[in-house]
């Protein structure tokens, strides 16, 4: 499984790797972004699929029987998530230029926004995993509380919506190998621009430890984005199965669950540019 996921993920973001990789590195200092290109066939078929599904599935949870609603109920999260994934190219990058104006009085942090609304510009892979399994962990977990409620309130009981551990381990198991495998592949293909980029940044009159920074700080907004479209997606999924359940909404609203999918991809992210960043310090030492 693990190949597999590698697999797709190298196939999926090589060409804009190797098309960042050939950039000048000064580029990524001064452009915000890319110019983007023509948008997939199979990525306006995912869009339009996940939109009839969650259609679909929104009837199905306001006219089905006590069994199907539960159902439904708790796979409504996925048509959710390629409605975001499908758009992820156009979401991630609006709203990390929307809240990273706030870094613009900080040099280095202001630095490493630009160098990540530049790389995003080019291809999202390296949120896309992290918000993907982020949004897979809390919207089923928060997929329980309204049906739990809805189950109380038509059938008359409580029911039983506890989770044991070895679906817990399954559940949370997938998102983090797809969070691991994705993001850190996505990362460490960028390495040669990275590393063309610390030399440039070096012989503008930065150090080694600034450039290193900026690599951290850069790993840290990327998945603090990821974070937070993450979370608009569980909003939405928890509204819509709320309201079709006739339930108050966002109850039980778990965003908490998924943090651990976004600090272990912080963590590889961090170490796969940190690499990059190392190995244009050591080829500026070697032509010293």
């Amino acid at each position: 499984m693990a190949f597999w996921s590698a697999l797709i993920f190298l196939c999926g973001g090589f060409g804009a790797a190797r098309g960042a990789s050939k950039t000048k590195p000064l580029a990524a200092l001064s452009e915000l972004e890319r110019a983007t290109s023509k948008v997939p066939l199979l990525r306006i078929a995912l869009l339009g699929l996940s939109i009839a599904c969650a259609v679909w599935f929104y009837d199905l949870m306001k006219t089905a029987d006590a069994k199907d609603v539960i159902t439904w109920g708790f796979v409504f999260p996925l048509p959710i998530i390629g409605v975001f994934s499908a758009l992820s190219p156009w979401i991630l990058p609006t709203v990390l230029r929307a809240w990273s104006i706030l870094l613009r009085p900080l040099v280095l942090s202001d630095l490493a926004g630009k160098e990540a609304r530049y790389s995003l510009a080019s291809s999202s892979s390296m949120e896309l995993p992290v918000m993907v399994g982020y949004e897979i962990i809390c919207g089923f977990s928060s997929a329980l509380g309204p049906l739990a409620v809805w189950y109380a309130t038509h059938v008359g009981s409580d029911g039983d919506f506890m989770v044991g551990w070895t679906p817990t381990v399954i559940m949370l198991g997938g998102p983090l190998l797809i969070c691991v495998v994705g993001a850190t592949a996505s990362a460490l293909m960028s390495a040669a621009d990275r590393s063309q980029s610390t030399a440039s940044l070096i012989s503008l009159g930065a150090t080694p430890a600034e450039t290193v920074c900026v690599s951290l700080i850069e790993a840290t907004l990327h998945m603090l984005n990821a974070l937070i479209v993450g979370a608009l997606a569980v909003l939405v999924s928890i509204f819509f199965t709320s309201l079709a359940l006739g339930v108050a909404p966002f109850e039980g609203l778990d965003l908490d669950v998924g943090l651990v999918v976004c600090a272990v991809g912080l963590g590889l992210v961090a170490v796969a540019l940190c690499a990059g960043t190392l190995h244009g310090i050591l080829r500026v030492r070697g032509a010293e």
